[in-house]
């Protein structure tokens, strides 16, 4: 069987590295992608961060996603294994704001629970890698 490498797959994901700024609406969005190669101490093999920083009503809101990523020349079902790893491994924490609005005042806090998620698992096939 073949094999996709895992360092081939990350040169491929930092072709989409970047930051931009944005405004839509009243607000701005600063938008942040930042693959990182994490094949030789843990599962998956990569993770792209995706960090979303809001402004609205003057006050900035941080949104941080990390994005699974696999190098599996066997496909999806095998790959499912290293994404029950990354998910309960818990090493890279999703991180969403809560907008509260007041009667009066600022004030801030933070809770870390456990959350459902749903994973849509996209399988491409190598040659896209180039493309």
């Amino acid at each position: 069987m073949t094999r996709v490498h895992e360092e081939d797959v990350h040169d491929a994901l930092l072709r989409y590295a970047g930051e931009e700024t944005v405004e839509i609406g009243d607000g701005e969005v600063d938008i942040e992608i930042t693959p990182v190669d994490i094949h030789t101490i843990d599962s998956p093999d990569s993770i792209i961060w995706v960090k979303l920083n809001l402004e609205m009503f003057s006050e900035r809101f941080r949104v941080k996603l990390p994005l699974p990523v696999e190098a599996e020349a066997a496909g999806l079902d095998h790959a499912k294994e290293d994404l029950e790893k990354f998910i309960q491994r818990e090493n890279y924490i999703a991180e969403l704001p809560m907008l509260i609005v007041a009667e009066k005042g600022f004030d801030s806090d933070e809770e870390s629970v456990k959350q459902c998620v749903s994973y849509n698992l996209e399988q491409i096939p190598e040659r896209l890698l180039d493309e």
